[in-house]
């Protein structure tokens, strides 16, 4: 709670870390108010729950990449009260489903890799590998000549 900057509240109702069970960048809050919904039933298929969750994380809506970053409040639920129509095979998918539908709705974005690159190259080739680099939407950021050689080392970054 305080590493994180949470108040109690929302500390007391985290049920899951995801897409691994104790730890990783997603959330999973349970924000049920009592008067919505039967607490007690939401809790007999809180891990279908968050199998769900995790699953939905794990390979999100968008390519099946990961999700990171995201806090997921369960707001409210309506489970069946009879035991044999809430199995895990019903609401595994249903809450993965919900998940990847809030996700969906809350505008996201993919993220593009960046990668760091370090060229060892002659003076001649310099410009023809900025050519190269910017024609790939890349920049060099750095170009040093490399001591007791003819050779100079580029660094820069490229997507």
């Amino acid at each position: 709670r305080k590493e994180y900057g949470w108040d109690a509240l929302s500390a007391k109702t985290l049920w899951a870390f995801g897409p691994s069970t104790d730890h990783g960048p997603n959330c999973l809050l349970d924000d049920i108010l009592n008067s919505n919904s039967d607490k007690a039933v939401v809790e007999t298929v809180r891990d279908s729950i968050v199998q769900g969750f995790q699953w939905s994380v794990r390979e999100g809506p968008m390519c099946d990449e990961p999700v990171y970053g995201v806090k997921y409040r369960l707001l409210d639920a309506k489970i069946a009260s009879v035991a044999s129509l809430r199995s895990h095979a019903q609401i595994i998918p249903a809450a993965r489903r919900s998940c990847h539908s809030a996700f969906l709705t809350a505008s996201p974005c993919l993220l593009e890799p960046i990668y760091h690159i370090q060229i060892e190259c002659l003076e001649s080739y310099i410009s023809a590998i900025q050519i190269l680099i910017q024609r790939r939407r890349g920049a060099i950021t750095d170009q040093i000549a490399k001591s007791a050689t003819p050779l100079f080392v580029l660094s820069g970054f490229i997507p």
